[in-house]
């Protein structure tokens, strides 16, 4: 796996990246779930926001490149099994949609394999929303 700085999996005081709320999420996820992963990343940039090379140089000069790229909010290891979360209160459809598009760009930019496990982390999930991420391949998981 090829994405950014490697950090023990252990409660911060910062996540790299991350929203105050999302923070707390993790945060209690992590404190209640202290054996979940063994390592992970934060706030991994993926995608390629500007085709044209000449726009791409100047926002690279001027670091729009980095803030304009998607950003991935953990990518966690646990044994041979990879995770790319989406942390999302109070999640809705959206959410589903971004661990998947997250999880296929990973793939296609080669920094995660192919069986990858797309997951959303929440705070609470509606039986809709199940349904959904089971028919989808996402896992959902409560904080």
């Amino acid at each position: 796996m090829r994405v950014d700085t490697l950090y023990k999996y252990e409660l911060m005081h910062r996540y790299p990246g991350m929203r105050p709320k999302d923070e707390a999420l993790w945060d209690e996820f992590v404190n209640n779930n202290r054996d979940a992963f063994d390592d992970c990343y934060y706030d991994v940039h993926i995608g390629e926001p500007e085709a044209d090379p000449r726009k791409k140089s100047a926002m690279l000069a001027t670091g729009m490149y980095e803030v304009s790229q998607w950003c991935v909010d953990v990518v966690a290891r646990s044994g041979d099994a990879i995770y790319v979360i989406e942390i999302k209160p109070d999640a809705g459809p959206g959410a589903l949609g971004q661990a998947l598009a997250y999880k296929k760009l990973l793939v296609l930019e080669g920094k995660v394999p192919k069986n990858a496990i797309p997951l959303v982390l929440t705070d609470s999930i509606s039986p809709i929303l199940q349904k959904a991420a089971d028919e989808l391949g996402v896992l959902v998981w409560v904080a």
